[in-house]
């Protein structure tokens, strides 16, 4: 691919945007799922839930394409996911409020980006009135988190790749 007239920054884009849009199918399926079997209360707000879904997953999927770049063998993905999808899959508010936990984690939960996601989704989806200001704060959180993990991606596969 490098042969062609891509750009490395095209061409991880498009990793992004693949990556990003095999997760908004299975967001979707997931979607279609709890709407038959009446686990969403507030359809409308589940729809509107999809862009936003979206700006995560594109979020994701920079901090994967991260790793990646970091990646010195295969072994490094097993870090990964120990160290950062693990503790965003237990502490992000998946299963339990994050305020359960103690102080400690609840800081560590605040940086990974799962929980702003979930800050934002859970109310739309459930139908409960949700604070404009702090989704904002939260979307940006994200936004944030993507610049620069596509940016550390981009500088260390370019090293990795025509140093």
């Amino acid at each position: 691919v490098l042969a062609t007239p891509v750009t490395l920054t095209e061409l991880l884009m498009g990793e992004v945007l693949w990556a990003s849009v095999k997760a908004m199918l299975s967001a979707v399926s997931v979607l279609i799922v709890g709407w038959l079997w009446g686990g969403i209360p507030s359809f409308i707000g589940a729809l509107i839930t999809l862009p936003i879904v979206f700006v995560a997953s594109v979020c994701f999927a920079c901090c994967g394409l991260t790793a990646t770049a970091y990646a010195k063998g295969w072994e490094f993905i097993s870090y990964f996911f120990t160290f950062w999808v693990t503790p965003m899959f237990v502490f992000c508010g998946v299963f339990f409020e994050v305020s359960r936990f103690p102080l400690f984690i609840q800081k560590v939960a605040w940086f990974l980006p799962m929980t702003h996601l979930i800050a934002v989704v859970r109310p739309l989806s459930a139908g409960i009135e949700i604070n404009i200001g702090a989704a904002f704060m939260h979307m940006a959180y994200l936004v944030a988190l993507t610049f620069i993990a596509f940016n550390l991606a981009r500088r260390r596969m370019q090293k990795r790749m025509f140093d």
